[in-house]
């Protein structure tokens, strides 16, 4: 069994999850290809937003696998970017996991969460000339339409950088009081220790 974790506003249909998913099947695996929350047309499945921290997802769905689906000892989750903060931050946070989760991979993520997103503000100065990843804003605008009761209203076109929206938005839907402590919390490195990390 592989379990897939996509990356930041990816899907279960982004074309590397499908590709893995097409590999790891004619090698003779059974493949999961997972939506992270409101990915994939998921939006109205729940009220938050999703963040690098909610490794506690994929371990329910580990346990769901292993116990409502018989699938033992096979498990192998990989993670794509920050799908593999998930998958790590989930891999260490709990030594019971080692029985049921043989293997684990993580593909491209910088160590530390506000290095990645500074990393991603360069990367979007490049392409979208200096705007915020405009996806990012139109998810939070779909969800504010959907969940108004739940979600503030604002002026999304004053945002520059990832860092801006994580300190306005991100940060305070799940009680950090800013976006640098969202980081410090949400990364994995503060868990990975009881295993040995092999990055691709």
């Amino acid at each position: 069994m592989i379990a897939l974790v996509h990356g930041l506003e990816g899907s279960s249909d982004s074309n590397y999850m499908r590709g893995i998913a097409e590999k790891a099947w004619a090698a003779g695996f059974h493949v999961v290809r997972l939506n992270q929350r409101n990915c994939g047309g998921t939006e109205l499945l729940t009220p938050t937003l999703y963040n690098s921290g909610m490794s506690g997802d994929y371990r329910a769905v580990l346990e769901e696998l292993a116990k409502g689906d018989g699938f033992e000892q096979i498990f192998f989750f990989a993670g794509y970017s920050m799908g593999r903060n998930l998958v790590t931050k989930m891999a260490g946070s709990r030594r019971e996991l080692a029985r049921q989760l043989r293997e684990w991979c993580g593909v491209y993520l910088r160590w530390i969460l506000a290095a990645c997103a500074d990393d991603l503000d360069r990367w979007t100065i490049i392409f979208n000339q200096g705007a915020l990843c405009p996806w990012i804003v139109e998810r939070y605008a779909r969800k504010a339409e959907l969940f108004p009761q739940r979600m503030r209203r604002m002026d999304l076109g004053r945002f520059e950088t990832v860092r801006e929206f994580d300190d306005a938005i991100t940060a305070p839907s799940f009680g950090f009081k800013d976006a640098q402590a969202y980081y410090e919390s949400a990364g994995a490195r503060r868990s990975s220790g009881r295993f040995v990390c092999r990055f691709l």
